[in-house]
This record gives structure tokens, C-alpha cells and sequence, in this order.
């Protein structure tokens, strides 16, 4: 952040959870930035109706997972460039996502659509941290909840529309590198786990017994190429302090160049392997150049 100096002037916010902003910046309701939009026919798509209607046209709904997709349906209910879908009731209450193209609502969230004034990238980003601080003064004992009067309520920071872009692409990029390094991260601990060893044990005690021994990798190439029936019982051993090689070096330089530069995965590689970066800046080199 070393580039970016800090303004000449600040003042108060008024917003507990931001503090001091830059002079220049304004303040607003949320209401005034954005329209607020429950679902058309959110009723209507359940996960039964889901079922018998599949198509291309996503079906965003209260739950989080895959991205608040509970499922694709031959038909759509919005076409927008963007927008700012929101969870409303349970446990993910207050989740931001940002949205768009052709798409239906179900129940249990809503949309965020900007009047046309602000870049709304910019407040996805800014909702984050805001309904964090809403949830966290939510009682224990209540269920968390978003109404449209709670957003008619909330004020916002209004920077001039050119740092609201600025801000929003910093974040883009941000956030880019850390998805990259938690993918990469994931495709190294699924290249460590071939080399543990296991055990896949077939009607123990039984006339029919059978022990086969090797690493994950290996068994699950033999058990796939065969037609096993029986009890089984699968023992995998501890993950030990594996020895860096490098083939296993390159391998991980392989997950981690996907996403990216030479010199950000060789420091990357080198601190989760605990091998000199030197070294693994070497192979790096080899292999984008190969």
C-alpha cells in the first residue's frame, strides 16, 4: 500500500465501524444509490420446479453454496449487466454476491440494483465488511435477518465515481491472487496426499480375505480397475514430513504457474514445501521456458 499515499485531509465518517475518509468524500443512504428487489414468482421456484424444468438460466436463492445456485431452469425473470445479490434469512444471512447477466430469484434473498450514479462493484465490496458489522452486533440468540427496512436505514460512503473504480479493480486484483493461492494451496495438498500410504482391507476375518498395501495414488488405480465386493476397510496413515524431490517441486510449480508469475510461485512453493527458493526459482525457470 506503500503506493498509494494517504490524502491531505480527512474527516469523521459518522459510520462506527469506517472512521476518518478523505474530505472529498460524500455520504448517502443506501436507498437513494440503489433499488431493492425481491424476486418475481420467487415462490415458484423450488427445487421441485427446478427439477422439472432444467435449463441454462441459474436460480440464485438464500443458500451460499455454489455461489447461491440452488439449481438452472429453462427460463429467466432478469437480464441485467450486474447487481448485488443478498442473503436474507438463516445462518448466511447478509452475504453479498455480485451478480448478472440472465437469471431467476427464489425465496430468502434479494437484489441490490444500482439508480445508475454509483459503480456498484464498488459497494459489493463495501457491503462486505459492513454487514460483517451488522451480524457481529446480532444477539446469540436470534436468528440473523435482512429486511428492505434495515437497507432503507444504512448510510454509505459516496467517493467520486472515478475511486470508486479504482478501489473496486485494486480489490479485483486483490482478490484474484488470494483465490489463486488458495487453489494452488488446494492442488498441492491433493498432490501430497497420493504419496500417503494406505491400506484397503476386503472381508477381514473372513474366508475371503484380502490386505492390499500402497500409497493413495496407487491403490486407487488398482481398486478402480477391479470389481470388489465385500466389507471394506480403508486405513490411511498419518501425513509424515514428506522429503521435497524434484519431481514433486515441479509438480507443484505446475499447479501454482497456472495462476501465477514465475516469481510469485517460487516463493510460493518454497515456503509451503520448505525448500530454499533458489532452488525452486531454477525449476521454475525451466519449466515456463520449456
Amino acid at each position: 500500500m506503500k503506493r498509494y499515499p494517504a490524502y491531505s485531509n480527512y474527516k469523521d465518517s459518522g459510520i462506527p465501524w469506517v472512521g476518518p475518509i478523505p474530505q472529498h468524500w460524500g455520504k448517502a443512504r443506501l436507498k437513494a444509490l440503489f433499488a431493492f428487489v425481491k424476486g418475481r414468482n420467487a415462490s415458484l421456484y423450488t427445487r421441485e420446479f427446478i427439477g422439472e424444468n432444467p435449463g441454462g438460466y441459474p436460480v440464485y436463492s438464500g443458500q451460499t453454496a455454489d455461489r447461491g445456485v440452488m439449481g438452472k431452469v429453462n427460463r429467466y425473470e432478469y437480464d441485467i449487466p450486474s447487481g448485488i445479490f443478498v442473503t436474507t434469512v438463516g445462518a448466511k444471512a447478509m452475504t453479498p454476491m455480485y451478480i448478472g447477466g440472465k437469471f431467476c430469484l427464489s425465496q430468502n434473498c434479494l437484489l441490490l440494483v444500482s439508480r445508475g450514479q454509483v459503480y456498484d462493484k464498488y459497494y459489493y465490496y463495501y457491503l462486505l465488511p459492513m454487514f460483517h458489522f451488522e451480524r457481529a452486533n446480532i444477539p446469540d440468540h436470534m436468528q440473523p435477518s435482512l429486511r428492505i427496512s434495515d437497507l432503507n436505514r444504512y448510510t454509505v460512503l459516496v467517493p467520486p465515481l472515478r475511486e470508486q473504480r479504482a478501489i473496486a479493480q485494486f480489490l479485483d486484483k486483490k482478490t484474484e491472487a488470494v483465490d489463486a493461492l488458495i487453489a494452488a494451496k488446494a492442488r498441492l495438498d491433493e498432490l501430497w496426499a497420493q504419496y500417503r500410504q494406505a491400506v484397503v482391507c476386503r472381508e477381514l476375518t473372513k474366508r475371503f480375505e484380502e490386505v492390499m498395501r500402497g500409497n493413495l495414488a496407487d491403490l486407487a488405480t488398482e481398486v478402480a480397475a477391479r470389481e470388489i465386493k465385500g466389507e471394506i476397510v480403508v486405513l490411511v496413515d498419518r501425513a509424515a514430513p514428506a522429503e521435497a524431490t524434484e519431481e514433486s517441486i515441479g509438480a507443484a510449480l505446475d499447479a501454482a504457474l497456472q495462476s501465477m508469475s514465475v516469481k510469485d510461485a517460487a516463493t510460493f512453493v518454497s515456503q509451503t514445501l520448505g525448500v530454499s527458493r533458489k532452488i525452486v526459482y531454477r525449476i521454475a525457470l525451466d519449466r515456463s521456458q520449456g
